[in-house]
């Protein structure tokens, strides 16, 4: 029986245009049955787009085909989930082995198969026990192969009751405790208290919803580019990923640091910003950034001092920082034990990437957006831009229609090769889970966001 790993596929290949004569209509489920039935990986091949062409071959989308009938068998039985669209489809396909995995399809509009996606279905309604488990069984299970040294730190909130616990690996097994005060580096997290900031000064009508970052600086950004601060939140700016033209000047200064100040930021805005369109889905560091430089601006007051007024104080986060706090003892390093993110205070990209803080005090941000008249969280849950068919965007967040729960879900992550972190929450069950942690190991980052979408189907099972 498979457990609750995220797997993920997205198969497709090249093919002529007369390919398709055969099999422009239909729903793609009902093809891929046909398909699948006869055997016919050929004949399934051949309604996918030229749009895909390049992804993979056929015999790796054959060898897809003939290992998901090997081992699961025959298709039993199947059922549309809800989140379906014009041209996104999505169901829960039931196999002979008793498995069952979520089909998810793009269709374009000569009904061929623009995207094809396949998840395993976490356990529930076939596997009573995992409904049943405690919070640490689970985590064992999900954490099965955790690398030694490694710290992750939970928070699983069900309406006003918290849950904290640590979790360590030692010699190969997982040491659990309580706890909520390891200090970790947050990493992109720093972007949803930034971009709150931004959801207050809009809801409190000090700064305009269309408004430009360029209104706040006396010169052209280069080329003449235009940012709105919508875009720059939701990070649909297609801005590069680092202005490395200001870390290649600084160098030839003689500055190996990698700081970016003020002043950076101004210069690089005057002289060298551009937009990546190659990489347009690409996270920016730079929107958060400007962000940040704009609402310094708006409001004669500094980055730290806007947030402990804001966002700290009125939530009770007591235990986040700008930049390295003094209490070394509860920082948690990186796994190898040597160096942590470490930031001056004055760096530009710190409302990017350099707040830290604990599971207790993002648990009591998630908190807070479950209560309905906080207009300022309502406003940061809005969306505001399209990622993907089943992705929007909001001012903080990441929305998503999951195959698993009724309501949207709402996260966003911090991500290096060093931390993973999350947050995600329903604010209409009151449900969610922070996870903080120094996984540097590529398989145990994908195990912990398969164990966040598990910890939620838990919590919104006992909700």
């Amino acid at each position: 029986m498979i457990k609750w790993s995220y797997l993920a596929l997205i198969i497709g290949l090249l093919l002529g245009q007369g390919a398709f004569s055969q099999v422009q209509s239909g729903d793609p489920m009902q093809r891929f049955l046909l398909h699948f039935k006869e055997r016919d990986f050929n004949g399934f091949y051949q309604s996918y787009s030229p749009d895909l062409a390049k992804k993979v071959t056929l015999e790796q989308s054959s060898d897809f085909m003939g290992d998901m009938l090997q081992s699961f068998g025959d298709i039993t039985h199947l059922k549309p989930l809800d989140w379906q669209n014009s041209n996104t489809l999505i169901y829960e396909v039931h196999f002979e082995a008793g498995d069952a995995l979520i089909f998810g399809f793009r269709i374009n509009e000569q009904k061929q198969i623009d995207y094809f996606q396949v998840f395993t279905l976490p356990e529930v309604g076939q596997n009573q026990d995992f409904l049943q488990a405690d919070y640490t069984q689970i985590i064992t299970q999900g954490l099965d192969s955790l690398v030694n040294n490694s710290q992750v730190s939970f928070a699983l909130i069900n309406k006003q009751e918290v849950t904290f616990l640590d979790v360590r690996s030692k010699a190969g097994k997982l040491v659990f405790s309580p706890g909520n005060n390891k200090i970790y580096p947050i990493l992109n997290l720093s972007d949803v208290l930034t971009n709150t900031l931004l959801a207050k000064a809009i809801t409190d009508k000090e700064i305009t919803l269309g408004k430009t970052a360029n209104h706040y600086y006396d010169f052209n950004f280069n080329n003449d580019l235009s940012l709105n601060l919508i875009a720059l939140s939701n990070q649909r700016t297609s801005l590069p990923i680092l202005p490395e033209e200001i870390f290649q000047e600084n160098l030839k200064k003689g500055d190996s640091s990698g700081a970016f100040y003020k002043e950076d930021l101004e210069k690089y805005l005057k002289d060298y910003i551009h937009q990546d369109t190659a990489n347009a889905q690409v996270y920016s560091y730079l929107n958060g950034a400007i962000i940040s430089q704009v609402l310094q601006k708006h409001y004669k007051k500094d980055y730290q001092e806007l947030l402990r007024e804001n966002i700290l104080e009125p939530y009770g986060m007591h235990h986040t920082f700008v930049g390295v706090p003094n209490k070394k003892r509860r920082v948690v390093f990186n796994n190898d034990q040597r160096a942590f993110i470490a930031l001056n205070q004055n760096d530009a990209f710190i409302p990017s990437i350099g707040l830290y803080s604990t599971t207790q005090d993002l648990a009591k941000f998630i908190q807070a957006q479950f209560i309905e008249r906080d207009q300022v969280l309502s406003f940061s849950r809005k969306p505001t831009a399209i990622i993907s068919s089943n992705i929007l965007a909001s001012t903080a967040w990441k929305i998503e229609q999951t195959y698993y729960n009724e309501n949207y879900i709402y996260f966003n992550t911090g991500l290096s090769s060093s931390f993973v972190n999350m947050m995600v929450f329903d604010p209409v069950s009151q449900c969610g889970v922070v996870i903080l942690s120094n996984v540097n190991n590529s398989k145990n980052q994908q195990e912990l966001f398969a164990l966040a979408n598990a910890l939620m189907i838990k919590l919104l099972y006992n909700s």
